[in-house]
Formats: C-alpha cells, structure tokens, sequence
C-alpha cells in the first residue's frame, strides 16, 4: 500500500492551517485464518500482517493507515510558525 499527498491539518503552536506531506509505503500480509496470521506474524517482523478471511474494505485499510502517519500534535515547521521560539509563562 502507498500513500502520496498532503492533509490539511491546524498548528497547535499556531493555530494555522498547514499542509503535512504524506509519502507512505506498506507491504502488508495477508492471512487467510488465525493459524497462518499467526505464522507469518511470528516470522516476519518487518511487514504488517492482517487476518483476510473476508474481503477487506480498501478504504478503511488506506483510512487507518494514513492515521497512523500523522503526527499526535501537529505543528507547522519552525521556520515558517510565527509562535514558534515564543515561550509562555
């Protein structure tokens, strides 16, 4: 799975809209059942591994792995932030 763009997010130093690049590339596993989800779990630790007993939902898949790509506090870069360097008391 890759994933290329940018998503619009807000500055929580700044409160600014910004644009966070996203360039994202996953090899993803897919197991048929729990006893081959655990093999391929256990011996490959490098790649993600998903039960894919049923037909997966693209979306979602492409949804939870650009959440994982964002940051938990976003902030605008430095050079571009007019608070940031500001220090509260």
């Amino acid at each position: 799975m890759s994933l290329r763009g940018a998503v619009p997010l807000t500055c929580q130093r700044c409160l600014r809209p910004f644009r966070w690049p996203v360039e994202q590339t996953t090899l993803l596993l897919l197991a048929r059942d729990d006893r081959e989800f655990a093999r391929l779990d256990g011996e490959d630790h490098e790649h993600e591994v998903i039960l894919a007993g049923k037909p997966l939902d693209a979306v979602e898949l492409v949804e939870d792995e650009l959440l994982l790509t964002l940051p938990f506090v976003p902030r605008c870069p430095e050079s571009g932030c007019p608070a940031a360097g500001q220090v509260q008391r």
